[in-house]
């Protein structure tokens, strides 16, 4: 092929082949090499490699997958068996609640009232939140709890929850208002949002600073409906949304938080396919659920 001797590159690749050109005093001299079977040897080597490579890493895979099966497994029946005692704990504990309820009320008729029987009248309302919350939590994780999936109007859900909150607000010396954009309806069980309400409002109420403000808002945007509350004089911990977790155990004893009301709030928003978050901006502490 002439078309060579023209080429301003003095090297290079021609099909299978590698050629050279020199100039010699009788004019140019080409070289050709045939790497056909150099060409074939490669082709073989990466087609051996890629094959070999896929086998190794499904290998690997199957060998991770069963392994770390049985690697968790212990940790599962762990977790399983600590759902189903707190299940089983809290159904037998409402029992003895209940009784201990009873008989206050009698002591109270035959004594009359008292400093002592009011405190034992209010631990017991204090456990049986306490025991409610963590079915409630239960049933969330095992899946069992019964949501009322249906189009609803939170605006209206919202607006009546500020409103239930308002005595306890004013109680406190502290202010609660809200900003609810009208006529928002969603797809999901109207009790989860009035509880998961009332836990962001409780919340800010309890660990707002004294004669502080809390804003109740909701909106609506391209990423879905936005329920937001937001109180003065809080910090953010990383863990609150961890169960029994609680940002100042001194204040919670004070206000007779557990530490499971976030986590439940956490429970009921991914259970509606929703995220929640909590930042802080100038002083200013507020959770964000996007349902």
């Amino acid at each position: 092929n002439h078309s060579f001797l023209n080429l301003n590159h003095y090297s290079g690749s021609y099909g299978s082949y590698k050629y050279r050109i020199t100039e010699q005093s009788y004019g140019k001299l080409i070289v050709f090499v045939d790497r056909s079977n150099q060409l074939k040897t490669l082709s073989t080597y990466l087609i051996w490699s890629c094959s070999i490579g896929a086998i190794s890493l499904l290998i690997v895979f199957i060998l991770v997958s069963l392994l770390s099966r049985r690697a968790i497994k212990p940790v599962i029946e762990n977790m399983e068996k600590q759902k189903q005692f707190i299940t089983d704990a809290g159904h037998e504990i409402k029992t003895p609640l209940a009784i201990i309820s009873a008989n206050a009320d009698v002591l109270e008729l035959d004594t009359g009232k008292s400093e002592w029987i009011d405190s034992i009248r209010n631990q017991t309302k204090r456990l049986n939140s306490l025991v409610k919350s963590l079915l409630e939590l239960s049933k969330v994780d095992e899946g069992k709890s019964t949501l009322n999936m249906c189009m609803f109007s939170i605006s209206d859900t919202i607006e009546h929850a500020v409103e239930d909150f308002q005595p306890i607000a004013k109680k406190l010396d502290k202010t609660l208002v809200s900003e609810i954009t009208p006529q928002l309806s969603i797809k999901g069980d109207s009790e989860s949002i009035t509880r998961l309400t009332g836990i962001l409002i409780d919340n800010a109420l309890k660990y707002s600073d004294k004669n502080g403000t809390i804003k109740v808002t909701l909106t609506r945007n391209s990423r879905g409906t936005i329920l937001a509350v937001s109180n003065t004089g809080c910090t953010l911990k990383q863990r609150l949304f961890f169960r029994f977790y609680r940002a100042d155990s001194s204040r919670s004893r004070e206000t007779g938080g557990y530490g499971i009301g976030l986590s439940l709030a956490k429970a009921i928003v991914e259970a509606h396919k929703g995220k929640i978050s909590a930042k802080v901006d100038d002083g200013i502490i507020t959770f964000k659920a996007i349902l």
